[in-house]
């Protein structure tokens, strides 16, 4: 279960096959890499936070380690591709919502009256123009 500030459980299953598997080398000898989402994790706490790095909760990997997948990300387009995914999916579970809103609305509104006979139900919400229903 995640915090209530961090990422939902369905939008961390969007963003493993956007990160990259880090290299290895080829004699095998270095440190294990930390897993990508936790470290993905940490840079989301520091971009939203902007907290110095001594102010980084310990569940995290260190400071440093996720500045430096940071630069890495952002150089090869990792971190750009994983934020317009989840953008998208902002927006797709935003449409959803609003449609499953716009049917209780209109369903309740008249029960004589059909989803498309409420003239309500193709106004804008929050400033954005639902599709049409039926």
């Amino acid at each position: 279960m995640a915090r209530r500030e961090e990422l939902a459980d369905e939008q961390w299953a969007i963003i493993p096959p956007l990160i990259p598997e880090p290299p290895r080398r080829e004699d095998g000898r270095c440190r294990p890499w930390k897993d990508s989402l936790e470290v993905i994790n940490g840079v989301f706490w520091v971009l939203r936070s902007v907290a110095r790095r001594e102010d980084m909760p310990d569940r995290f990997p260190l400071y440093r380690t996720c500045h430096r997948r940071f630069q890495q990300w952002v150089r090869e387009g990792v971190l750009g591709s994983v934020l317009k995914a989840l953008a998208e999916d902002l927006r797709l579970m935003r449409s959803i919502f609003l449609l499953r809103a716009l049917r209780r609305i209109s369903s309740s509104a008249s029960p004589n009256r059909t989803p498309c006979g409420n003239r309500m139900a193709h106004r804008p919400v929050f400033g954005v123009r639902p599709q049409r229903i039926c």
